[in-house]
């Protein structure tokens, strides 16, 4: 649920309902929060304590002014994203400690924000992308509650990560070629990695015992994914991989559910022995639905689908597989 530029009245009434699911409220611009409103910002943030995410955001003529920013004393979940240089950016070092905090401006490098008391009580915390992706993340090894992270093309001095056993989901998104990623073997607890956009040839460097889900998405020049390396992987997805070629899953015996989209050049996927398997999606590949179907599929999976071949091909397939009793991956929001 979301709240953008709201009026004082609509404040007022937020405050007294205030929902009872998760709900973010964000402004665009100074005139649109003013004291009277960041007032009643702060009362709701009081009630709602997590439940509710504040973000400033836009302020494409002007800045973000973290002094008005830290009148949200209440406030547990904060994001700045814009383009412009932050104001007087040392007002967040002296809010109350935060649980989620994220922060995305273009312009500057705020790196100095990642040894902020207040920031490095976070359990969630994303960084955005910075035009000289410059960022240092040493600071990140003193973030003992830190449990998700989500960095965007910063990578210096990110090797500290390794050193992080607290961080259970890691989501590394355009990591240059030149950076390496052996350090995510060393984290100890880590159980969910995404890597999406950026550039490698593959991720042999990259081993994990405990990892249960993997997203690779448009890694540029990926031509080889050995998940043997992540012996107790449950969920795997690939998507936008222009050279893989061939998969062999049938080493990762705990998989429950594959997603497999637009590798055109996939012919390959090798599932044989997975007895824990329940849902696979294969979408625009040049993997072979009609020869795949000839051989036994688990006798655990109950949703399958091979598309991205045509309507009437399409159609085809579903109507096998659908005689065959399997339901639809996504259609039945089994995945």
């Amino acid at each position: 649920m979301l709240f953008n530029n709201p009026s004082l009245d609509e404040l007022r009434t937020l405050l007294r309902n205030v929902p009872d699911r998760d709900f973010r409220i964000q402004f665009s611009e100074p005139a649109a929060y003013d004291n009277a409103r960041l007032s009643v910002v702060d009362e709701i943030c009081s009630n709602a304590g997590p439940s509710v995410s504040i973000r400033f955001y836009g302020h494409y003529s002007s800045s973000i002014d973290c002094a008005a920013v830290s009148r949200l004393r209440a406030c547990r979940s904060l994001f700045l994203a814009c383009m412009q240089p932050l104001a007087n950016v040392e007002a967040i070092a002296a809010m109350q400690p935060f649980e989620t905090f994220g922060i995305n401006i273009f312009e500057s490098n705020y790196d100095q924000v990642l040894r902020y008391p207040s920031v490095q009580a976070a359990s969630t915390l994303f960084i955005g992308t910075n035009r000289k992706t410059d960022w240092d993340l040493q600071p990140l090894g003193d973030f003992a509650n830190l449990r998700a992270l989500n960095v965007v093309g910063q990578h210096k001095n990110i090797a500290v990560l390794g050193e992080m056993s607290g961080i259970r989901s890691l989501w590394l998104h355009s990591i240059p070629r030149k950076s390496p990623l052996a350090f995510v073997s060393r984290m100890a607890g880590l159980k969910q990695l995404k890597l999406m956009l950026g550039g490698r040839d593959n991720l042999d460097e990259v081993s994990h015992l405990h990892l249960d889900d993997l997203e690779v998405i448009r890694v540029k020049g990926l031509t080889r994914l050995d998940c043997s390396l992540f012996p107790a992987l449950r969920m795997l997805k690939v998507e936008d991989q222009a050279k893989i070629a061939s998969l062999d899953l049938s080493k990762n015996g705990d998989l429950q559910k594959v997603h497999i989209s637009n590798c055109k050049v996939l012919e390959r996927v090798s599932i044989d022995g997975l007895k824990n398997l329940t849902s696979l999606f294969i979408n625009r590949t040049a993997f072979d639905p009609q020869a795949f179907l000839t051989a036994p599929l688990s006798p655990t999976l109950t949703a399958v689908d091979l598309c991205g071949y045509g309507l009437r091909r399409d159609a085809e397939i579903e109507a096998l597989l659908h005689s065959r009793g399997y339901r639809s991956v996504y259609r039945d929001r089994v995945h």
